[in-house]
């Protein structure tokens, strides 16, 4: 392995007032590693149709397809600025998209979506839903011209009603439907989709961060840490270890 830190699962800090821990997967291999996954389809494995108390508190296979919790995102993206990137896989095709400034505020404010600037190939689709709510089938507040949760099946921040649904399902009477706008390819029975969301927390004004060189997913003065760092070993293990 030549000590490079692989992909897997690892506990960090949930950020916040919270001291709990938290089960994450990191990717370590985009972008210079250090990214926490929380959402994941590949195969349509899991049912993202579900209620506002599933999406709270996260579901799924962390090693496949889920989500990974609204109060998990909240938490640790209270704790620090934040950078969200979307990856796309549509066949031979592939496309990004990262935001900066990326927050979820709490429950009490319905998970309302924050997104500063974008950069990358797929398309600026997200902010059209800055700003918004979370809804689910159970709980879409917002007054829109459709019951957006429940005519795409599948939960998000939605507005009227989606440039960008990476949790609704596939509807073939439904041609609107897109996963991520522009960035979409008709979807057939022969092409494979794919697509990963995740977050890290960017360089320091110095231009350094232990995020990039894969030794934390956090720097250690901040809650949403590793536990343990990547590199010092003595502070704790890598899950399956």
């Amino acid at each position: 392995m030549n000590g490079e830190v692989q992909s897997g699962l690892f506990n960090i800090f949930r950020g916040g007032d919270s001291q709990e821990q938290k089960t994450v997967y990191c990717d370590m291999e985009s972008d210079g590693g250090g990214w926490i996954v929380f959402q994941r389809r590949m195969d349509g494995s899991t049912n993202f149709y579900r209620d506002w108390a599933d999406y709270k508190n996260g579901f799924g296979n962390m090693t496949s397809e889920f989500w990974l919790g609204n109060i998990a995102l909240h938490q640790i993206t209270s704790s620090a600025p934040y950078e969200l990137r979307v990856d796309l896989r549509a066949g031979d095709e592939s496309a990004y998209a990262v935001y900066d400034d990326f927050r979820v505020e709490g429950e009490n404010q319905q998970f309302r979506l924050r997104l500063g600037k974008y950069r990358g190939t797929a398309g600026d689709s997200m902010d059209y839903h800055n700003n918004m709510v979370f809804s689910t089938r159970d709980r879409d507040t917002q007054r829109r011209i459709l019951p957006c949760a429940m005519s795409y099946r599948g939960a998000w921040w939605y507005r009227n009603c989606h440039y960008a649904n990476l949790n609704g399902c596939k509807l073939e009477n439904v041609e609107r439907f897109r996963i991520f706008h522009p960035f979409h390819r008709d979807e057939n029975a022969s092409t494979r989709h794919g697509q990963l969301a995740q977050i890290i927390e960017p360089p320091t004004q110095s231009g350094t961060t232990q995020l990039k060189t894969g030794s934390n997913v956090a720097p250690p003065e901040t809650p949403a840490q590793v536990q343990p760092s990547l590199q010092d070993t003595h502070q704790g293990q890598k899950q399956g270890n």
